[in-house]
């Protein structure tokens, strides 16, 4: 793994083309580099935007902080234009628009295609998937919408896009942005499930065969938590896990404010942390592995809940967001303080499960972009004034998953596609956000993650 740091580390604000880039080591691929260079790449983009509807509505609650011009729609969209097309990603997933034609408008010169899903319910918002046309067709197109099943009003994004290059190379793409309530987890997990499994049968049903699938968006869910270790696991055992803690969220009272978090962390780097990661950890109040009861936020606008508006810290505290040495699916969860458990009722195990086992599973072999290159999830992916941590991820299939569930149908001999992380881009030192997000100089209140594959050919 290599870093290379494309800005200084003093704590002043840093436009959004200074991220810092992480190199695969290529040597645990078993690829040579110059084969690496020869072959398609992929830049995959995921960015929740900050509805303006919500920016707006919580303004008060969730921006004090942040001066009034850097909540300002018009000015936030320029940016948000700009930075895609710096990064000039191959295929950029939305959360949270609600100016769709004037997103779309944005893009078309740096020649992007799109589509948008707006939430059911009557909801301001949605998502959009933007590719570019000069590389890739649309040759399927499916929304997913939770409302019929009972699971909200959020929705999901399933593309298949086919490379006009090379007509042998496609992929699936998945767009969520997931329930923000964290009392909901049996929801959560089941609009995650869902969509999971809809992409496999997707991509299981191509006439010319399966390709892999990257999943991006905002999970609502913290590293290490339940849902994200289903992600990665493709099974979760229900019994035993209280809903409220599946997301790695806890009830919450109190107020933080980004003044008091920022100087909370520079006295932590004052008083010698070892890393920034230890300075978080010492200003979020995270102690033991139990967070303390403080107010956060998700992102998401209404995707909070009526019943749930003064919210957790995530539990993406730094030991949460390390797996390299977890043993076990839930052994970096943070639990948060002490409640009483509450036993699931059948028909909510059923609903989250899938099944009435009360064992939830999924039948793709998905893994982390950041966690595959860097080590660990970003540090923190949104970051506001009662609320910081990581809740967006972008997953993907090492190989396009064949028709069965435990890949038994594949045939030797048979060619398929291979996904590879090549580089992730991370999020600017926390200690350079001087308002909050969104501000001046970052649009949103999350950070766009940025991850570059490599495409291969590989015979089974």
């Amino acid at each position: 793994m290599r870093c290379r740091f494309q800005h200084d580390t003093s704590a002043t604000s840093l436009p959004f083309h200074h991220r810092e880039s992480v190199e695969a080591n290529l040597n645990k691929y078993k690829i040579p580099s110059h084969l690496v260079d020869a072959s398609p790449q992929l830049r995959i983009m995921s960015y929740n935007i900050l509805a303006d509807h919500y920016a707006q509505e919580h303004a008060q609650e969730l921006y004090a902080s942040v001066p009034w011009a850097a909540l300002e729609w018009t000015s936030r969209a320029d940016m948000i234009a700009k930075e895609v097309a710096y990064w000039n990603p191959d295929v950029v997933c939305f959360q949270e628009v609600d100016h769709y034609k004037h997103l779309q408008a944005l893009l078309k010169p740096h020649g992007y295609k799109g589509v948008y899903t707006q939430r059911t319910g009557g909801r301001p918002d949605g998502l959009a998937m933007f590719w570019r046309r000069s590389r890739f067709t649309a040759e399927a197109l499916k929304d997913l919408e939770f409302a019929p099943m009972d699971l909200k009003d959020n929705v999901c994004q399933l593309t298949v896009l086919r490379s006009k290059e090379e007509s042998s190379i496609a992929l699936l793409v998945a767009n969520i942005h997931v329930l923000f309530n964290p009392k909901r987890g049996d929801i959560k997990l089941a609009q995650v499930r869902t969509m999971l499994e809809s992409a496999h049968s997707l991509v299981a049903a191509r006439p010319t065969g399966p390709c892999p699938v990257v999943v991006c968006g905002d999970f609502n869910s913290a590293a290490g938590s339940p849902i994200y270790e289903f992600v990665l696991r493709g099974e979760l055992q229900l019994g035993s896990i209280d809903r409220r803690r599946l997301s790695g969220q806890v009830e919450a009272a109190g107020r933080t404010g980004w003044p008091s978090i920022r100087g909370n962390l520079f006295d932590a780097m004052s008083n010698g942390a070892a890393s920034e990661a230890a300075a978080m950890q010492a200003a979020l109040g995270y102690r033991s592995g139990v967070i303390e009861e403080t107010v956060g936020g998700g992102g998401g606008g209404d995707n909070r809940d009526e019943d749930v508006m003064m919210l957790p810290r995530s539990a993406s505290s730094p030991a949460a967001l390390d797996r390299r040495n977890s043993n076990s699916g839930n052994a970096n969860v943070l639990t948060g303080s002490a409640k009483k458990f509450r036993p699931w009722a059948q028909d909510e195990l059923e609903m989250a499960a899938g099944s009435e086992s009360g064992i939830a599973r999924h039948p793709l072999h998905l893994e982390s972009a950041y966690l595959n290159v860097s080590g660990s999830e970003p540090l923190y992916t949104t970051a506001h004034d009662r609320y910081v941590g990581t809740v967006d991820y972008i997953f993907y299939s090492p190989q396009a998953p064949t028709g069965a569930e435990d890949d038994s149908g594949a045939i030797e001999g048979q060619e398929c596609l291979t996904l590879k992380p090549l580089r992730v881009f991370q999020p600017p030192p926390l200690r350079t956000i001087q308002t909050g997000l969104p501000s001046v100089m970052w649009p949103s209140d999350h950070l766009s993650l940025i991850a570059d594959f490599v495409i291969q050919q590989k015979q089974l």
